[in-house]
């Protein structure tokens, strides 16, 4: 009986490759669409898309469903953020996003659904040496998302797959152009995802001010 896997699906060209590279492998794939922002509120210009992650899924034939965390991940990682920027830091909200709040919700997810795997589009690689999971840097060190994933726990690491990791970025948008996939042709995200227009819309009090060390 075939492997089952769910997969974090953005409806970018990486998750939709993700869920490509594991069937191709012989899993039983699921995707699933983590709605992470007020639902009343704007979400062009996201990361995520639920439009562009269902049609990824409709156009790789597997099932996609949609879970909306939004009150989580407001809690777990916005609210952080935005503390620690009026505190004078500088946080890093898509760390902590990924071990607090997108990993800790797709296991829940897949654990309700009886799946024993997860997966995302992470250019990263995760090796088990000696008992043990290793996380490395993907193979396209200039795309690299190791860093984003440090937090990981061994649990988290032993169900979870990162199969883009063993390819280039340009790997990854040729083998979507390839299938005819629509995300190859979508613009790649680099956007902080709750503040798309910049952190100053969610901090409108933050004023100039000397720099300290």
């Amino acid at each position: 009986m075939a492997k089952k896997v769910l997969v974090g699906m953005s409806g970018g060209v990486d998750s939709t490759v993700c869920a490509y590279l594991l069937l191709e492998q012989g899993y039983r794939v699921y995707g699933l669409t983590l709605w992470l922002w007020d639902p009343e509120g704007p979400y062009e210009n996201r990361c995520c898309s639920v439009d562009a992650a269902s049609l990824a899924a409709r156009e790789l034939g597997i099932p996609h469903e949609t879970v909306q965390a939004h009150r989580e991940f407001r809690k777990l990682v916005v609210e952080p953020a935005l503390r620690a920027y009026r505190e004078g830091k500088t946080p890093n909200p898509c760390t902590f996003c990924n071990r607090r709040a997108r990993f800790a919700l797709l296991l829940r997810e897949a654990e309700k659904r009886g799946i024993p795997y997860i997966a995302t589009g992470h250019h990263a690689r995760n090796r088990e040496k000696e008992g043990k999971h290793v996380l490395l840097r993907g193979r396209d060190r200039a795309k690299d998302q190791s860093y984003f994933l440090y937090s990981l726990t061994q649990d988290e690491l032993s169900r979870a797959l990162f199969p883009v990791g063993e390819l280039t970025k340009e790997e990854v948008k040729r083998i979507a152009r390839e299938k005819g996939f629509t995300a190859a042709h979508l613009r790649e995200s680099q956007d902080l995802c709750f503040a798309p227009r910049g952190i100053g819309e969610l901090v409108p009090d933050a004023k100039p001010g000397p720099i300290v060390d």
